[in-house]
């Protein structure tokens, strides 16, 4: 038996009841992965990123977690939405302690969602945003991994809605900026055609938007960017500031601490960046 709510529930099978022992005990680790019919965008990177999770962890993979396993798995929940050409897959492992033998064991779940195309998902309406700092990120390896600071995501989004807010800016120990809340944090300075970025050591997540575009400026375009410890004061002195993520597309933001953001580098940018990866 067991209490549910204040509800008194029997056990219903043994795996049932396993898996919830491994939600409340266990690490869940996510991944969000967009894919257009049967192409998955950035699938190395967010592969890898699941691998790094795992050693991170100290678990022993699996044999069968190959990439071409997990890519088809991507492939076959993909076609559980039949009327959608752009779904979003979002990838859940489960590590649950195994008191018996000491081996943690791991389970995938895979949930799709219905989606617009990446070059259609473009926010440029008013968006107000301001520095969160109740709680800071700590710079490691863990906070590179995504959904590890969780917990940290839920409480600034509350502070954002208590604050008549659409977003904030979380920073680490430091008060260096390491990302916003929705996503990968960029920002321009036009006159030197430039973009600054924290790093991966400022304790932002390695998402792999952030990697590719980061790649198709450098690549690609006549901007050059700047991955770096960046102090707030920044903010004040850059055009605009944008913000990527592969669920939300492109936010850009208006208004930080009386300051005024222009939008429309930020939107032709991220245009062209979306035509020239294919990501359309």
């Amino acid at each position: 038996m067991w209490n549910h709510n204040g509800q008194l529930k029997s056990e219903n099978s043994p795996r049932e009841f396993g898996l919830i022992h491994g939600l409340l005990e266990g690490v869940v680790y996510a991944e969000t992965v967009r894919i257009k019919e049967d192409s998955i965008f950035f699938w190395d990177h967010h592969y890898f990123n699941l691998m790094a999770f795992l050693r991170l962890a100290r678990v022993e993979i699996p044999e069968n977690y190959s990439m071409e396993y997990f890519k088809s798995e991507v492939i076959k929940t993909r076609k559980l939405v039949s009327n959608s050409e752009h779904v979003l897959i979002h990838i859940y492992l489960l590590i649950q302690p195994n008191k018996i033998d000491c081996l943690d064991s791991i389970e995938f779940f895979m949930v799709p969602k219905k989606s617009n195309a990446l070059n259609k998902k473009i926010s440029t309406a008013s968006h107000r945003t301001d520095i969160f700092d109740e709680i800071r990120i700590i710079s490691n390896r863990l906070s590179n991994q995504t959904a590890i600071n969780q917990l940290v995501f839920k409480v600034s989004k509350s502070f954002a809605r208590e604050n008549n807010l659409d977003s904030v800016l979380l920073v680490n120990e430091s008060r260096n900026l390491v990302e916003s809340n929705h996503g990968s944090l960029f920002l321009l300075q036009s006159k030197n055609n430039l973009f600054y970025t924290p790093t991966l050591e400022s304790g932002c997540r390695n998402l792999a938007i952030r990697s590719n575009f980061i790649d198709y400026i450098e690549k690609s375009t006549e901007f050059k960017i700047i991955s770096e410890s960046i102090s707030a004061h920044e903010l004040k002195k850059s055009d605009e500031l944008m913000v990527l993520s592969i669920e939300k597309g492109l936010t850009c933001i208006t208004l930080y601490r009386g300051s005024d953001y222009q939008t429309s580098v930020s939107q032709t940018l991220f245009k062209q960046y979306c035509s020239n990866r294919n990501l359309i």
